[in-house]
């Protein structure tokens, strides 16, 4: 039973991820979810109207063992090699508490897979490590309402 418990930890938070026209941006329990990566691959998940985010493995190639077959060109970022398949996530050294991956091409593929997706302003979701697999899970059915109180004067 203690491998299948998350625990939390008051220090970082849960993940959350925000969708917005300009791209997404991972919260720092998600970075920290996914080992502060330096490269992910993201899918979409239209049945359940999920975000996949997985860490990409060393060299860019996914993490389920497929290779260079899965890569759609290769390209050389910062001395390694990556796939085509994956996005620059974290920058070696780089200390930040959050990660923005702008990419408009990104989000033009998650809108053709779920149209009426908010994309005007930024929406912040819920996210969840699936520890069986190391993916991290954005759940776009569960927005995060904001209850900020405007003030007066």
């Amino acid at each position: 039973m203690q491998g299948d418990v998350q625990w939390f930890d008051p220090s970082v938070g849960s993940p959350a991820v925000s969708v917005s026209r300009a791209g997404l941006t991972f919260n720092r329990a998600a970075v920290l979810s996914l080992e502060k990566a330096a490269f992910v691959e993201v899918g979409v998940d239209t049945k359940n109207r999920r975000l996949v985010v997985r860490k990409a493995a060393d060299g860019g190639k996914s993490d389920t063992g497929e290779g260079e077959g899965f890569a759609s060109e290769s390209h050389e970022t910062g001395g390694k090699l990556r796939s085509g398949h994956s996005l620059p996530f974290c920058r070696p050294g780089e200390d930040t508490p959050f990660v923005r991956v702008t990419n408009r091409e990104l989000l033009r593929f998650v809108k053709g897979a779920i149209p009426d997706l908010p994309v005007e302003g930024a929406t912040k979701y819920l996210a969840r490590l699936d520890v069986d697999t190391g993916y991290l899970v954005v759940d776009l059915k569960q927005p995060v309402v904001s209850r900020r109180v405007k003030r007066m004067g």
